[in-house]
């Protein structure tokens, strides 16, 4: 299965074969401005979608159900990422998030070139770390799993 989002706010979800093109088994509306962002839960059960209209949404993979609408976020929502167990989802604007391999720490990069390691427990920050211009991700997309607000 994959999922794509579009400018109107729908998202779409296709299937995907070897020895043909994909198809798009449906078509879930739900937003009112450009998905930006998608990441199915690690069990694949539900997809979090992110907006320009500052949500972010939870769906039913099977059924194409809208599950819960996550608000907060002041402006654009382009990109979500579940927690590695599934029961955390991290959302974020213009930054980066990226979820640790135990799912303890969240790893926040921004456009001033900074990575930030956040303690999800406490919501701490643990570690800041410069970055020499560019993405700040660069050096650390190799080590950790691509994955802001926390909802869980």
């Amino acid at each position: 299965m994959l999922a794509s989002g579009g400018p109107a706010g729908e998202v779409r979800l296709w299937e995907i074969q070897k020895s043909q093109p994909a198809t798009c088994v449906a078509i879930i509306a739900g937003h009112t401005s450009r998905v930006r962002g998608l990441a199915f839960s690690p069990d694949g059960t539900t997809l979090a979608s992110a907006s320009w209209d500052r949500t972010v949404k939870l769906w039913d993979v099977a059924s194409g159900s809208l599950l819960q609408t996550l608000t907060g976020h002041t402006d654009r929502v382009n990109k979500v990422a579940w927690s590695p167990d599934g029961r955390i989802v991290a959302s974020c604007g213009f930054d980066n998030v990226t979820w640790g391999p135990s799912g303890e720490l969240l790893v926040s990069g921004g456009s001033d070139g900074t990575l930030r390691w956040w303690n999800v427990q406490s919501g701490e920050c643990v570690r800041v770390r410069g970055a020499s211009g560019g993405d700040p991700f660069a050096q650390e997309k190799s080590r950790w799993p691509q994955a802001g607000q926390l909802w869980g």
